[in-house]
């Protein structure tokens, strides 16, 4: 009995990564799911499979911009997600095309203005806007350190003269 119970560590360590390795399966098969996407005014309309999700990103209850999950050598897609403020149902959109390309800079344009377009937007739409737009300018989200605040500077100073 004792050899029973000290092996039980093993078994418990085993299924864990089992658990993990199934996991991670499932997530990158759910990222490289075709999808199909498109507006009908604020609303965003997601078709993965025979699933259809509909979000009015106007009035979602929240919305944010998380990323694929990706292997080595895998290009990581930005990815929307949005909660709608009356049916509470979640919107997952990954962006890019039908084809696996980027989404061209103007959708990402027309996907932040429609953010904060609405009456009663999510307090993280703001944000969320800025950031597609950043995207669509450079073709990526920048990190924190390539990113310039000037806002703390109170002052004006004029540069050195050579």
């Amino acid at each position: 009995m004792g050899g029973t119970i000290g092996r039980q560590w093993e078994v418990i360590l085993g299924w864990l990564l089992w658990i993990g390795l199934f996991a991670y399966a499932w997530l990158r098969w759910r990222d490289r799911t075709p999808q199909r996407a498109w507006l009908d005014g604020t609303v965003l309309t997601v078709r993965t499979g025979q699933r259809i999700r509909r979000c009015d990103l106007a009035t979602a209850r929240s919305v944010r911009l998380g990323s694929t999950v990706t292997a080595q050598g895998d290009e990581a897609f930005s990815v929307l997600q949005a909660r709608d403020a009356v049916t509470g149902v979640k919107v997952r959109y990954v962006l890019r095309t039908v084809s696996g390309h980027r989404l061209p800079a103007e959708d990402l344009r027309i996907l932040a203005d429609v953010v904060e377009t609405g009456s009663r937007p999510a307090t993280s739409a703001p944000a969320l806007a800025a950031k597609l737009r950043e995207i669509a300018q450079y073709g990526r989200e920048l990190g924190s350190s390539e990113r310039v605040d000037w806002s703390h500077r109170t002052t004006h100073r004029e540069p050195p003269p050579h």
